[in-house]
């Protein structure tokens, strides 16, 4: 399952063996605030989920079924999730459970009260120590007796009278050290008003994983210059600020930057001062929202250009690219509502589900409907119908004829959609 998703995340389809993966895959499964993008293993998936029936056995719940698999595995239906040794009957279900043990004992603690439930050996109630410290403070030949925590504290104490100990989880003070630490550029992106597609082509550039020539030059060895001028090498931030045609439009820009003055020693450095243009910003007269949107737009269409001149070998014209960055910007600029659908038919039922957005960067809704249609088409018709009278006063909207051609209306609408000729 692993290796499918990684096929998908990086070729969009698992038929290829081969392919290009210019970062490692258990990088990308860290947090989107450590600057990837959280997938999660399935591994990780299943353990945690294991964890969960783990742990009410290690904090001693009493259910039927903790009750009924300790009856089943531990004599005297004893509670011995914290012994070491397993029986060998367990079936795949009940080793999967206690193979949480290790996570358990590591992530938490027992607040000790009585101690009678504890064990003195094997469950963690040492907060300062680590496993591997904890089991380094003991004598091994002493640790195969079992004993508890109560043996150590006197009996007659009140504090006794308090009841069972708890088992809680453990806050780490070096996490917290680490996110004091975390760059904070990574939920910049993923919190901008721009498209999803725009957010992760941002991502790509900080994490300096686009396929340029000079990221290629590292694992292949060949030298490739860039495909617009044909004069310096393939980088991100040649493309995007030395190259004749990116100077040109950020000097065409609002602001007339000189991006030949600009200098920075990685994609990183770049992508910070696209969100936080601090010299411009010192100098006023900057709206940072709208520097932001233009300089996403520029990159990314030039971006777009590079790659057309690159594979298709069409050099791009200013005139065009910097017209495509304007109906860019003032795409996102925009609040109309866009409505994106899909659905599928069997059995004269079908089912659409529905995305609706504002402009290309705000999520409104998405839900899905059951419909009666007798193809795809006239499902897809019927939800982009359902959408638009659900969003219509919201929207402006006087009828959805236009939607049906965004979407390619071929202009015959299939039996018992004459409706849609009607103002919603």
């Amino acid at each position: 399952m692993d290796q499918a998703l990684r096929k998908f995340w990086w070729m969009g389809s698992t038929e290829k063996d081969r392919y290009l993966a210019l970062t490692n895959w258990n990088t990308l499964c860290t947090p989107l605030e450590d600057g990837d993008l959280n997938f999660k293993r399935f591994e990780d998936m299943n353990l945690a989920l294991v964890s969960k029936l783990g742990w009410k056995l290690a904090k001693g719940e009493e259910s039927l079924w903790t009750r009924v698999f300790c009856a089943k595995y531990w004599e005297n239906g004893t509670n011995l999730f914290w012994n070491p040794k397993s029986p060998k009957s367990l079936s795949f279900g009940a080793r999967s459970i206690l193979a949480s043990r290790d996570l358990i004992r590591k992530e938490s603690c027992f607040l000790i009260a009585n101690g009678r439930a504890t064990n003195m050996w094997h469950a963690p109630w040492i907060p300062w120590l680590d496993w591997d410290q904890f089991r380094a403070a003991f004598n091994p030949m002493i640790v195969p007796t079992s004993t508890f925590v109560s043996s150590l504290l006197n009996g007659d104490r009140e504090m006794l009278l308090m009841g069972n100990s708890l088992l809680g989880w453990l806050i780490n003070q070096s996490s917290r050290v680490e996110n004091a630490d975390k760059d904070p550029i990574w939920g910049k992106i993923w919190k901008l008003k721009i498209s999803e597609r725009m957010k992760l082509f941002l991502w790509k550039l900080g994490r300096d994983i686009l396929p340029f020539g000079e990221r290629l030059q590292r694992i292949f060895g060949n030298e490739v210059v860039c495909a617009i001028c044909d004069e310096q090498e393939d980088s991100a931030v040649h493309l995007f600020c030395h190259c004749p045609l990116a100077k040109s439009l950020w000097l065409a820009s609002p602001w007339g930057v000189r991006s030949e003055e600009l200098n920075f020693s990685s994609p990183l450095q770049f992508t910070k001062w696209l969100l936080e243009p601090i010299p411009l910003m010192q100098q006023g007269n900057i709206e940072v929202e709208e520097f932001r949107k233009f300089g996403i737009s520029l990159c990314f269409i030039l971006w777009t250009a590079r790659n057309q001149a690159y594979h298709d070998h069409v050099q791009p014209s200013f005139f065009t690219t910097f017209n495509r960055i304007k109906s860019l910007v003032a795409e996102l600029n925009s609040g109309d509502f866009v409505v994106f659908v899909d659905a599928a038919c069997k059995d004269l039922r079908s089912v659409a589900g529905i995305i609706v957005t504002k402009s290309v960067a705000e999520f409104v809704e998405a839900f899905s409907v059951q419909l009666q249609a007798f193809s795809p088409l006239e499902a897809e018709a019927l939800a982009l119908l359902h959408a638009v009278q659900r969003f219509a006063k919201d929207s402006g909207l006087e009828g959805c004829r236009s939607v049906c051609v965004g979407v390619g209306w071929s202009g015959s609408y299939p039996v018992g959609l004459s409706l849609l000729d009607s103002p919603v």
